[in-house]
């Protein structure tokens, strides 16, 4: 290879690999399989904090880089006293790299990190976040609380939100709850009509879950 042809190929590459380090992080879709955990750190929870037995959900939204490190870590709610340890322990997180369509990628993904001494006040914080004013804190909280199974009324409101992303999660997390969900599935079917397809889908799925049709 001639160095005139060798240089052009050497700043081909290195655009290349330059666009592709640039990439703006792409969100999960709702419902889409994560990058599997491989490193996880628990928050030091602040010892004045434990011995009132305090509780608080902080919410984090985190890009996870090509090589599966955390790179950023954004809070969007919870309790300042909580805060500063909770990005402190995403922060060392690690998953799997990342793909979208089989190709490598950077994911944005928002993640709640909680102290509770009891599930209940667990479930109480979470329901307060599906009535939070950021768009992403709803659709985790919608999320989790179907991890909890619980929450089934509050999600059968949640269908109705402005967001798709947290509409989609309120049917995911009701699909998870499989037939204590049943009185949602009046609501459900009328997600069939929703201009979102990811909303549709997971509405159906969540329906054959509660045992409809």
């Amino acid at each position: 290879m001639t160095r005139p042809i060798l240089a052009m190929f050497l700043a081909a590459l290195l655009t290349t690999n330059h666009a592709f380090a640039d990439e703006l992080p792409c969100r999960l879709p709702v419902g889409d399989k994560w990058p599997k955990k491989r490193k996880h750190v628990d928050p030091h929870f602040p010892e004045k904090l434990r011995a009132i037995h305090a509780t608080g959900i902080v919410f984090l939204d985190c890009v996870i880089g090509y090589d599966g490190r955390i790179e950023t870590v954004q809070r969007l709610a919870g309790p300042d006293a909580f805060s500063e340890v909770a990005i402190a322990a995403v922060r060392r997180w690690a998953y799997e790299p990342p793909l979208l369509d089989g190709r490598p990628a950077r994911v944005a993904v928002t993640v709640s990190v909680f102290w509770f001494s009891d599930q209940s006040r667990l479930q109480r914080l979470y329901l307060e976040g599906l009535a939070d004013s950021n768009d992403l804190v709803r659709e985790t909280s919608a999320r989790d609380l179907g991890h909890l199974r619980v929450g089934v009324d509050e999600l059968v409101g949640a269908l109705q939100d402005p967001s798709p992303r947290v509409r989609a999660a309120a049917a995911q997390a009701l699909g998870n709850d499989g037939r204590k969900a049943r009185k949602a599935i009046p609501v459900l079917t009328s997600l069939g009509q929703d201009p979102d397809p990811r909303v549709r889908d997971l509405a159906a799925w969540a329906i054959k879950q509660a045992g409809g049709k």
